[in-house]
């Protein structure tokens, strides 16, 4: 199996793991526990009557 992930062309996109200043990129199980994990960051402006649409495909 596997995702393809087609994000807005809009925005600027940047994938951010297990940074400190700031934090970004880190999951939780529980409390007192934490993982690095992959985020996305888009950035852009909109003038709010545009939308933005994010789609997750799954092949196999």
């Amino acid at each position: 199996r596997s995702a393809v992930l087609d994000l807005p062309g809009e925005l600027s996109w940047r994938a951010h793991r297990g940074e400190t200043d700031p934090p970004l990129g880190w999951y939780s199980a529980g409390f007192g526990r934490k993982e690095p994990a992959t985020t996305l960051v888009g950035t852009g402006f909109s003038d709010g009557a545009e939308g933005f649409t994010t789609v997750l495909r799954f092949h196999g």
